[in-house]
């Protein structure tokens, strides 16, 4: 899903896109399953199958979701900004694809590793805001408040200079 807004600003147009990509869908027993395998309880093997399965499973539909929504955002007749939990990290096909030009407000302004995700790992950064280069990134900022399983994302953003 991709959802958007077009918000008049001044005498200017800005569209906001936000999207929740294809997520692992990893259940209570998957997770059961990794902590097995980290504190080797168990088989690797036997305890990995159906984790990798679902891995594959959600990189595919993800890289195919980011090419829809690469060519959505290059369509825009307005400067855009995108809110989006990927599910995947900076350095996957769909960041660099959904990202393009565009600028990661975490490493405009944030700092640290910039986790998002709550669960599994403490370094998972899948949520982000970007801003095309028609904005100057003020700030970022991450809410650590346990409001679900991901953490909220702040950013103040300018339009550089009034669009023509």
């Amino acid at each position: 899903m991709l959802l958007h807004a077009d918000i008049k600003v001044n005498n200017d147009t800005v569209r906001i896109y936000t999207t929740h990509l294809q997520s692992l869908q990893l259940g209570k027993k998957d997770y059961e399953k990794i902590n097995k395998i980290t504190s080797a309880e168990d088989s690797l093997v036997s305890n990995s199958r159906s984790i990798l399965s679902k891995l594959k499973r959600g990189i595919s539909n993800r890289s195919i979701q980011a090419d829809m929504i690469s060519d959505v955002l290059e369509d825009s007749p307005h400067p855009v900004l995108v809110a989006a939990d990927l599910n995947d990290i900076p350095n996957s096909y769909t960041y660099h694809t959904v990202r393009a030009n565009m600028q990661d407000a975490f490493l405009k302004k944030g700092f640290g590793i910039g986790r998002t995700f709550t669960g599994l790992s403490p370094t998972l950064r899948i949520d982000y805001i970007f801003a095309d280069n028609r904005f100057k990134i003020k700030q970022f900022n991450r809410i650590v408040k346990n409001l679900s399983d991901h953490y909220m994302l702040v950013a103040d953003v300018q339009l550089k200079t009034p669009i023509p």
